[in-house]
């Protein structure tokens, strides 16, 4: 009896081993079975690009809106894990230009607005860099079991309408999946916003969604074509320009990055609050819709 008692343990035991490492084969598989196939617009300049070249050919400052500005890091030596683990602090000023006060890490939320009184921390790119990138780039995506997988492209610049362009741009669309992992709906993020489809009704391509890239300012569609926004008398342009197959390019786990968590701002900070480097995947950015259910595309 114990000699079968032992066996049936062992059984069960390996069946549980099995289930597990089928479950984390499928997790691996995952990002590049949904991974969708953007297409960049015709002659588009401001290509995706991947984040360590970018930071090559950044330094790191800090804000202190109407005072100097600090240099953290010069041109080519900021450490990716550096800005993510917090590595990084600088204080704030008094009306004479003093610093005062605690120091704030890097992977806080540092990125200065538009507000004399907000300072901040920023990443400064090397203008001869504005077209950095390729469609060979690599992408980052954010996975959460039998709730999300959403796929991050970064862009060196945003190329927007009249002055509202700026260094670095993240991107995203975002799939809400079902307790099996199976994709419900996809979410495509424009400008502060986004619209929803069912991800059986969402356009592919060989089985994987199709992303149109709006010439210059990058937000997310899911047709070719204009699309109105919410800037007065300016249209975003889709068309099927360069392919860029996120499924056939290094796909990563964004929270592994050591960039990751970096709370300030992704370029160089302008007049107003849209001409300053955005925030990037971290605790201050969500990477799915605030709701699922509206709305609709």
């Amino acid at each position: 009896m114990r000699r079968r008692t032992t066996a049936l343990v062992a059984a069960a035991i390996g069946l549980l081993l099995l289930a597990a490492t089928g479950r984390a084969a499928a997790d691996a598989a995952l990002p590049v079975t949904y991974a969708p196939m953007v297409y960049l617009a015709q002659g588009e300049s401001k290509r995706p690009a991947n984040v360590a070249d970018f930071l090559r050919h950044s330094s790191l400052g800090w804000s202190h809106r109407g005072c100097p500005d600090h240099e953290l890091a010069k041109l080519g030596t900021v450490s990716a894990a550096g800005l993510g683990n917090g590595s990084y602090e600088h204080q704030k000023t008094n009306v004479v230009c003093q610093h005062t006060g605690s120091a704030y890490a890097s992977n806080q939320d540092v990125r200065p607005n538009q507000t004399w009184t907000k300072e901040g921390m920023y990443l400064d790119l090397d203008d001869s860099q504005h077209d950095l990138g390729s469609v060979q780039s690599e992408l980052y995506y954010d996975y959460k079991r039998a709730d999300h997988i959403t796929y991050w492209f970064f862009y060196a610049y945003d190329d927007g309408p009249l002055v509202q362009n700026h260094e670095g741009d993240w991107e995203r669309i975002s799939i809400r999946l079902d307790a099996d992992d199976r994709p419900v709906t996809v979410a495509y993020f424009q400008h502060g916003g986004y619209c929803l489809l069912s991800y059986a009704s969402a356009p592919k391509t060989g089985g994987h969604l199709r992303v149109f890239s709006a010439s210059g300012t990058h937000a997310s569609y899911s047709t070719p074509g204009d699309h109105p926004t919410s800037v007065p008398g300016f249209t975003d342009h889709t068309s099927q320009g360069e392919a860029w197959p996120a499924y056939d390019r290094p796909l990563h786990d964004v929270r592994t990055m050591p960039w990751f968590g970096f709370g300030g701002a992704w370029g160089e900070v302008g007049e107003a609050e849209f001409t300053t480097g955005p925030r990037g995947p971290s605790a201050f950015k969500n990477p799915v819709p605030a709701d699922w259910s509206s709305p609709a595309c």
